[in-house]
Order: structure tokens, then sequence, then C-alpha cells
């Protein structure tokens, strides 16, 4: 036997050890990590993750699920950190990418959120959510030219999509297109009635356009 072929055994074996020594192998850490963060458990989630990372600290997903975690817990800075990680070792990765622009933008960084939903988007520019989220950003930024162009790429993707109408609506209002806003309600409300966010919104607007 080589001394290559000896070394790469003796990794295998040092790994396999680590993993029995703590009971659980990686994809159990990952399922019971997931299990606890979709319950609201999410410092034993991190836990878990950490577990993960201590046996091989290459593996992307468990800094993507940790940070998503401490997303969840209102640590963003912890998680853009976590998120960071794992495009270091995957720069395409667009989870983390999309994360990392959701906890961006929770902190006000807009513009940084941006370039991570235009990284995404370059990767897979017809993903609708991300379009969603790219628009919400500019959105939040006082950009509503920007965010209704990211609501009409959504709907040149697929017409009937009634977040995307009723976000287009709600930029509308916010530049005091009161007409235009109440047809996205309206049309959005014809393919879903039952779509409340929809109806607020018609009736803010009716009050604001003095209508109601």
């Amino acid at each position: 036997m080589s001394q290559r072929i000896k070394y790469f055994l003796t990794i295998l074996i040092l790994m396999f050890n680590i993993s029995l020594c703590r009971g659980e192998t990686i994809e159990e850490l990952f399922e019971k990590g997931n299990g606890l963060a979709n319950n609201g458990r999410y410092e034993e989630a991190i836990d878990c993750y950490n577990r993960i990372l201590d046996i091989n600290p290459h593996i992307f997903e468990a800094w993507n699920y940790k940070g998503i975690a401490l997303h969840n817990m209102f640590i963003y800075k912890g998680a853009i950190d976590c998120y960071n990680k794992a495009l270091d070792i995957s720069p395409k990765y667009i989870d983390a990418l999309v994360n990392k622009g959701i906890s961006l933008s929770k902190l006000g960084e807009y513009d940084e959120a941006e370039d991570c939903y235009n990284k995404a988007l370059d990767i897979n520019p017809k993903d609708i959510e991300i379009l969603i989220k790219k628009g919400c950003c500019l959105y939040n930024r006082g950009d509503y030219d920007g965010a209704i162009d990211c609501y009409n790429e959504v709907l040149d993707i697929n017409p009937r999509y009634v977040r995307a109408l009723n976000y287009k609506g709600v930029a509308l209002h916010n530049q005091g297109e009161y007409e235009e806003a109440l047809e996205c309600y309206n049309e959005a409300l014809n393919i879903d009635p039952d779509y409340t966010e929809a109806w607020d919104n018609r009736k803010t607007t009716l009050r604001a356009s003095g209508k109601y």
C-alpha cells in the first residue's frame, strides 16, 4: 500500500472516529439542527451546525444554516459573518447570497443588499423570489421606480403572481399614482379574492385618493 493511500485512509478513519465520538454523523446533525431551527430552538440548532463545522469547516451549507439561525435570533451581523464564510468557500452559492441580502436589509444596508441580490440574479436571472426581495430592498431604500421595475420583471415571468401585483400597487401608491395602484390591487384580487393584504392596501389607497 502506497504512502499516499495510507495517508488518505488515516484521514478518513480520523474523521469517522470524530463523528462517532460525537455520537452522530454529519447528516444526522444536519437533520437534527434543521429540525430544532424549524421549532424555534435556534441556539440548539447552532450547536449542531457548530459540531458539523468542527468536523469539517468547509461545509458551506452548515455556515449558511448557522447564519439563518443567527438571523432569526436578530443577530444580523453574526449571520452575515456566517454567510461570508459560506461564500468564501462557494462564491456562487445562491442561498448564502440571498440570505446575506436579507440580513443586510435588516441593518438598513440596502446598497450592499442590492449587490447580493444582483449577484444571485446574475446566476439565476429568472428567480421570482430573488426579484421580489430585490424589489422590496429598493422600495425600502425609497427607490420606487427601481422596485416597480423588479415587480414588472416578475410579472413578465408570471402575470398572475399576486404578491408582485400587490407590492407594485404599494410602490405606485407611494408615488401618488393612486389609479394605477388600484388597478394592481384589483388585478391581484381578481386572481385571488381572499388576498387580505391586497384588500387592506386597496382600502388605504381609496382613502388617500378620496374615494373611500
